[in-house]
């Protein structure tokens, strides 16, 4: 989440396995006030885990960076640019992204 002043705030307390994968699984929380104006951003693992041909991943930083360097975008500018970066970092791989 960036907040409206730019700080990078990562929401990454709760979480497990992917819903449904497993029955019976216990998911941890997060509760958190989300300020007017933040820019809220829900990935999957295809999103961080993404190849450059070297091996690199694109990670969470690089993904950070990209959301906050984008302040005032509408969801659907923000959706666009994290797909095309991710195309881009990973020009010579395949891999996972968010839906189209």
């Amino acid at each position: 989440m960036v907040e409206p002043g730019g700080k990078l705030v990562w929401l990454d307390q709760g979480g497990g396995p992917p819903v449904g994968l497993f029955s019976g699984t216990k998911y941890g929380g997060e509760v958190r006030d989300i300020p007017e104006g933040s820019t809220l951003v829900i990935c999957t693992d295809g999103v961080i885990d993404a190849e450059s041909a070297e091996g690199e991943l694109f990670g969470n930083e690089r993904l950070g960076a990209l959301v906050a360097g984008n302040p005032g975008a509408s969801a659907a500018e923000i959706h666009n640019t994290i797909q095309e970066s991710v195309r881009d970092f990973a020009a010579t791989k395949t891999h996972r992204t968010t839906a189209r």
